[in-house]
């Protein structure tokens, strides 16, 4: 073990112990970081609520255990112990009982932790805590509970996910409240308001006729450059958590592509009437996915009919980018009538009108005949009285879809002429300082008021460096520039990452309440287009800026799976600071983003990461080969047994622990869910294949099903070695840096070689 940056001490104060940790500095020297301490309001549950009561729950007696502390005390029957142990040189952990002879009604039971000397420069919570009974409740616990850096030096409390997991018995919560220079974790019963916040008033108790234990770990670390604290605590929670996970697949139990027929095959076949939405316009066949259906057909007796829900695409329901992923896999599996398909769609976004380089990407349709309905350039989302408006982040979406359309799957004529003149148009938009608004007048191009300066002028960055590969232009280049540079100073450096959705959410009218917005897709969207950037103009800054922003959405992703949950949820991701959503359906989004980066950067971590956000999107499929999830399913929809696999809830709601969880699946978002991890899937094939070899580095990843990959040199050159962890015969295609290909059939013994 290297030399420990922790150390702590029980000290006596007013009659009390406490507990002082102090960590190495820079310079060696150990300086006081805070103090723990026990505090709790708990009665005998035979007794009135009243002060009178109350235990004295307090330390009164330390001794040395074996590498660590415990520190013990009694008052009426109430016993409290906590342990404090050195888990390794950055980290200690904390364990503490309460235990009394009779039944308790417990308010809270909770350690304290109080800085010294330690004033907050930058802290990070998973959950917005506006009031002042605003508590960070396990349904938001996705890694770290709270991260505070104070100068170069940064400590984190980090539940100990490990431990929840075997002993989910009551409702844990966390506070982080800087100002007052206060962090706080334990037993504390709580209720979720609106899916949003966590909320504890004193009259939330719980009874506990059995000892109750928490846990959790503090991490401190030294010499860290400003605002890198947040990345440092997100690697370490990796290395603390997932790597004790082993080599396994879990949650994936079929093949990529597999899960990918179920989605595409539900949506065109098994529920075609519904999800698929077809047109005839002028003498071409068009087509479309509804955003949004009901799970199952109201009467499975009855012959469907086809609502007149809007169609089209924006940035959080695309249909374009579903029907790529959907030609990528027709390419896959040989699918003709799948690339049929997909082709419709494509047809259906260049069916839109065009005026003055800006086009509409929402058609609502108003009867059978494709004339009689409507186009809106404001998309799903719209802030109130928005719909004669326009969002420019959707038309940039549609359009680095169509690029990526014509350049990868087929050339089509219409493509370049459209998404040209749309980014003449766009340039004419850009403002003084580099961004583009999130909204503009249509017919004026003036700026709405909404939103003006956000975090959606990344996806104008995405679309104009894809542009730039259909033939290069300074001026896409130079706008893509300005727009970076907003982008870091404006929103990443400051932690702004505001977008429509963080106040007002699709089909809804109601603001969004007030408080820090951390919306992962947004955090997505940036580290996406500085990464494009960078590929395009070899600029490390924006690599380096990228990568700070994929590590600030590294905070959101799941490290465990939390026994309540009737789903896998390691790998997947959170909806955000201000919702308590597990598993959200965008997590498909940010798989691939993670592989690229582990490329571009040489981390092996980031390819771990995105590899279990793919298989957790997939596993929320309703399949057969999802037993538990299609069992958990069908108990909030019984119908949808009858209804065939491919759909997917859009996210999990969980319950404090130890309550039930209940999926967001009355209706299906197809395009956010199932539909966009078939395409992630297909993409990344496309790109990585099912074993990814990095010949530089010499290192090897298994992506699909493939487990125990290890590469090494010898005579014949680079050899890998692997496991079909499947056990079914099988065609895997291997893919390397260098651009070869390798396919290896597997026995039903699973194992391979390849040499390079």
């Amino acid at each position: 073990m290297a030399d420990p940056l922790l150390r702590f001490s029980a000290k006596a104060r007013e009659k009390n112990v406490v507990l002082l940790v102090e960590g190495r500095a820079v310079d060696g020297a150990w300086r006081p970081l805070l103090t723990i301490a026990p505090q709790a309001r708990v009665f005998r549950d035979d007794m009135l609520m009243l002060d009178l009561f109350v235990p004295q729950v307090r330390w009164q007696r330390p001794k040395d255990i074996p590498n660590g502390i415990e520190c013990s005390g009694n008052d009426a029957g109430v016993r409290v112990t906590t342990r404090v142990t050195l888990h390794s040189h950055d980290m200690i952990r904390v364990e503490t009982r309460i235990s009394s002879r009779r039944a308790l009604r417990l308010e809270y039971m909770r350690d304290i932790l109080r800085f010294e000397g330690f004033a907050a420069d930058d802290a990070w919570a998973p959950l917005t805590t506006p009031g002042e009974g605003n508590v960070i409740g396990d349904v938001a616990f996705s890694s770290a509970a709270a991260i505070v850096q104070s100068g170069d030096r940064v400590a984190a409390l980090i539940p100990n996910v490990r431990f929840i997991s075997s002993n989910a018995a009551a409702p844990l919560a966390a506070t982080c409240a800087p100002g007052r220079g206060e962090l706080s974790f334990g037993i504390v019963p709580y209720r979720v308001a609106d899916g949003q916040s966590c909320e504890h008033a004193d009259t939330d108790t719980i009874v506990a006729r059995r000892p109750l234990v928490y846990s959790y770990y503090l991490y401190y670390e030294n010499g860290v450059r400003p605002r890198e604290g947040r990345r440092a605590t997100a690697h370490r929670a990796w290395r603390l958590f997932a790597a004790q996970r082993g080599d396994g697949i879990a949650p994936q139990s079929a093949p990529f592509e597999t899960y990918a027929g179920y989605a595409f095959d539900w949506a065109v076949k098994t529920r075609k009437d519904d999800v698929w939405r077809q047109f005839t316009a002028g003498r071409k066949r068009i087509a479309c996915f509804a955003p949004s259906v009901p799970a199952a057909p109201a009467a499975l007796d009855e012959p469907p009919v086809a609502a007149p829900v809007p169609l089209g695409n924006d940035v959080r329901h695309c249909a374009l980018r579903v029907a790529f992923g959907m030609a990528l896999h027709a390419a896959h599996v040989g699918r003709k009538d799948l690339a049929r398909a997909a082709a419709q769609v494509k047809d259906f976004a260049l069916a839109a009108p065009v005026a003055d380089g800006l086009f509409p990407t929402v058609y609502q349709p108003a009867g059978a005949a494709w004339a009689d309905g409507s186009w809106s350039y404001a998309g799903f989302s719209m802030p109130p009285n928005g719909a004669h408006l326009c969002r420019l982040a959707n038309l940039s979406w549609t359009a680095y879809w169509l690029c990526r359309w014509h350049l990868a799957i087929e050339p089509d004529e219409r493509i370049p002429a459209l998404v040209t003149h749309y980014a003449q148009r766009l340039l004419g938009l850009q403002r003084h300082g580099g961004f583009f608004p999130a909204w503009i007048d249509p017919a004026t191009g003036a700026t709405a008021r909404y939103l003006a300066r956000s975090a959606e002028t990344a996806v104008h960055i995405m679309f104009l460096t894809e542009l730039c590969k259909m033939g290069e232009d300074s001026a896409y280049t130079s706008s893509a520039r300005r727009a970076a540079n907003f982008l870091i100073r404006h929103v990443i450096m400051p932690d702004r990452w505001e977008i429509t959705e963080t106040l007002w959410p699709a089909h809804s009218a109601r603001r969004k309440p007030a408080g820090r917005s951390h919306v992962p897709l947004a955090i997505w969207w940036a580290a996406e287009a500085l990464l494009r950037l960078h590929e395009a103009t070899g600029t490390p800054r924006y690599l380096s800026w990228g990568g700070r922003a994929l590590d600030e959405l590294s905070l959101h992703q799941h490290l465990w799976d939390p026994p309540n949950v009737g789903a896998p949820c390691f790998g997947g991701f959170g909806a955000g600071a201000s919702s308590t959503a597990w598993c959200d359906a965008d997590q498909a989004l940010y798989a691939k983003t993670f592989l690229d980066y582990a490329i571009r950067c040489g981390r092996g971590e980031y390819f771990h990461r995105g590899v279990a956000a793919l298989r957790a999107a997939c596993a929320l499929l309703y399949c057969r080969e999802n037993g538990d999830v299609a069992r958990m399913y069908e108990a909030a929809q019984p119908a949808l047994a009858q209804t065939g696999a491919g759909c997917a809830a859009s996210a999990l709601r969980r319950a404090p622990l130890p309550g039930p969880a209940a999926p967001d699946i009355a209706h299906v978002a197809f395009l956010r869910a199932a539909g966009a991890a078939a395409c992630s899937a297909e993409l990344i094939w496309k790109e990585y294949g099912d074993v990814f070899i990095d010949t530089r580095r010499g290192q090897a990843y298994g992506i699909n099903a493939v487990a125990g990959v290890t590469i090494e040199h010898d005579l014949a050159g680079l050899v890998a070695t692997g496991r079909d962890a499947l056990g079914i015969p099988r065609m895997l295609v291997a893919r390397t840096d260098a651009g070869q290909d390798r396919a290896i059939r597997t026995s039903q013994a699973g194992t391979f070689q390849i040499v390079l």
